[in-house]
Protein backbone atom coordinates (compact mmCIF):
# COMPACT_ATOMS: atom_id res chain seq x y z
CA UNK A 1 0.00 0.00 0.00
CA UNK A 2 1.28 4.09 -0.82
CA UNK A 3 0.21 6.13 1.50
CA UNK A 4 -1.27 8.84 0.90
CA UNK A 5 0.61 12.34 1.74
CA UNK A 6 -0.90 14.94 3.45
CA UNK A 7 0.86 18.32 3.45
CA UNK A 8 0.32 22.24 4.17
CA UNK A 9 2.57 25.34 3.80
CA UNK A 10 3.29 28.18 7.03
CA UNK A 11 5.34 31.05 7.80
CA UNK A 12 7.87 30.57 11.00
CA UNK A 13 6.64 33.19 13.21
CA UNK A 14 8.64 35.44 15.56
CA UNK A 15 7.22 33.51 18.34
CA UNK A 16 8.40 30.79 17.02
CA UNK A 17 12.01 31.01 18.03
CA UNK A 18 14.14 30.25 20.79
CA UNK A 19 17.01 32.28 21.94
CA UNK A 20 19.16 31.12 18.85
CA UNK A 21 16.71 32.87 16.85
CA UNK A 22 15.61 29.19 15.12
CA UNK A 23 12.36 27.42 15.69
CA UNK A 24 12.43 26.14 19.25
CA UNK A 25 12.07 22.05 19.11
CA UNK A 26 8.99 22.30 21.30
CA UNK A 27 7.88 24.65 18.39
CA UNK A 28 8.16 21.73 15.89
CA UNK A 29 6.55 19.39 17.92
CA UNK A 30 3.71 21.43 17.91
CA UNK A 31 3.63 21.93 14.27
CA UNK A 32 3.57 18.28 14.22
CA UNK A 33 0.77 17.61 16.43
CA UNK A 34 -1.15 20.15 14.27
CA UNK A 35 -0.74 18.71 10.92
CA UNK A 36 -1.47 14.84 12.67
CA UNK A 37 -4.90 16.46 13.88
CA UNK A 38 -5.50 18.10 10.61
CA UNK A 39 -5.00 15.60 8.49
CA UNK A 40 -7.31 13.17 10.52
CA UNK A 41 -10.19 15.27 10.73
CA UNK A 42 -9.64 16.21 7.35
CA UNK A 43 -9.63 12.77 5.57
CA UNK A 44 -12.02 11.09 7.22
CA UNK A 45 -15.89 11.64 7.34
CA UNK A 46 -17.12 12.72 11.49
CA UNK A 47 -18.69 8.92 11.61
CA UNK A 48 -14.91 7.47 12.24
CA UNK A 49 -13.60 10.49 13.60
CA UNK A 50 -16.26 11.23 16.19
CA UNK A 51 -15.53 8.27 18.56
CA UNK A 52 -11.87 8.09 18.11
CA UNK A 53 -9.50 10.31 19.83
CA UNK A 54 -5.58 10.25 19.88
CA UNK A 55 -3.09 10.25 22.27
CA UNK A 56 1.07 9.97 21.78
CA UNK A 57 2.98 7.09 23.14
CA UNK A 58 6.13 8.30 21.61
CA UNK A 59 7.76 10.94 19.54
CA UNK A 60 10.61 10.49 17.61
CA UNK A 61 11.85 13.67 15.43
CA UNK A 62 15.38 14.23 13.98
CA UNK A 63 16.23 17.79 13.70
CA UNK A 64 18.73 18.60 10.44
CA UNK A 65 18.67 22.05 9.86
CA UNK A 66 17.10 25.25 11.40
CA UNK A 67 14.45 27.17 10.41
CA UNK A 68 14.84 30.80 11.47
CA UNK A 69 11.95 33.82 11.15
CA UNK A 70 9.72 34.28 7.84
CA UNK A 71 10.81 30.69 5.99
CA UNK A 72 8.24 29.47 4.43
CA UNK A 73 7.81 26.04 5.51
CA UNK A 74 6.54 22.70 3.67
CA UNK A 75 5.61 20.27 5.95
CA UNK A 76 3.95 16.70 5.06
CA UNK A 77 2.65 13.83 6.60
CA UNK A 78 1.51 9.69 5.90
CA UNK A 79 0.59 7.18 7.40
CA UNK A 80 2.94 4.42 7.92
CA UNK A 81 0.27 1.90 9.13
CA UNK A 82 -2.16 1.02 11.75
CA UNK A 83 -2.13 -1.72 13.87
CA UNK A 84 -4.69 -2.59 16.39
CA UNK A 85 -5.02 0.33 18.51
CA UNK A 86 -2.01 1.47 17.08
CA UNK A 87 -1.26 4.51 14.06
CA UNK A 88 2.09 5.11 12.84
CA UNK A 89 2.52 8.60 11.47
CA UNK A 90 5.50 9.73 8.99
CA UNK A 91 6.63 13.55 8.88
CA UNK A 92 8.92 15.77 7.34
CA UNK A 93 9.81 19.66 6.96
CA UNK A 94 11.51 21.12 3.88
CA UNK A 95 12.04 25.08 3.71
CA UNK A 96 11.25 26.86 0.17
CA UNK A 97 14.77 25.74 -0.89
CA UNK A 98 13.69 21.85 -0.32
CA UNK A 99 16.44 21.29 2.25
CA UNK A 100 14.81 18.32 4.56
CA UNK A 101 14.93 20.40 8.02
CA UNK A 102 13.09 17.24 10.28
CA UNK A 103 12.11 14.17 9.95
CA UNK A 104 9.59 12.57 12.63
CA UNK A 105 7.50 9.76 13.39
CA UNK A 106 4.74 9.36 16.01
CA UNK A 107 3.02 6.40 17.48
CA UNK A 108 -0.50 7.38 18.45
CA UNK A 109 -3.01 5.56 20.30
CA UNK A 110 -6.71 5.51 19.56
CA UNK A 111 -8.97 5.45 22.37
CA UNK A 112 -12.09 6.21 22.86
CA UNK A 113 -13.54 9.73 23.60
CA UNK A 114 -15.86 8.72 26.58
CA UNK A 115 -13.89 6.27 28.50
CA UNK A 116 -10.44 7.43 27.72
CA UNK A 117 -9.95 3.43 27.10
CA UNK A 118 -7.68 2.33 24.21
CA UNK A 119 -9.87 1.05 21.55
CA UNK A 120 -9.21 -0.57 18.14
CA UNK A 121 -9.79 0.27 14.78
CA UNK A 122 -11.43 -1.06 11.46
CA UNK A 123 -8.34 -0.98 9.29
CA UNK A 124 -10.90 -1.86 6.33
CA UNK A 125 -12.77 1.03 7.27
CA UNK A 126 -10.57 3.74 7.26
CA UNK A 127 -7.81 2.03 4.78
CA UNK A 128 -9.23 4.29 1.66
CA UNK A 129 -8.53 7.23 3.40
CA UNK A 130 -4.78 6.69 4.35
CA UNK A 131 -3.85 3.98 1.37
CA UNK A 132 -3.95 4.16 -2.18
Amino acid sequence: MIPIVYSKTRTVAEADLDELQHVNNVVYLNYLQSIAIEHWYGSVPKTISDPVRWVVRNHNITYLKPAIKNDVLHLKTWISGFEGISCYRSYEIYNAQNQLLITATTHWVAVNPTSHKPQRLDLEQIKPYFFQ
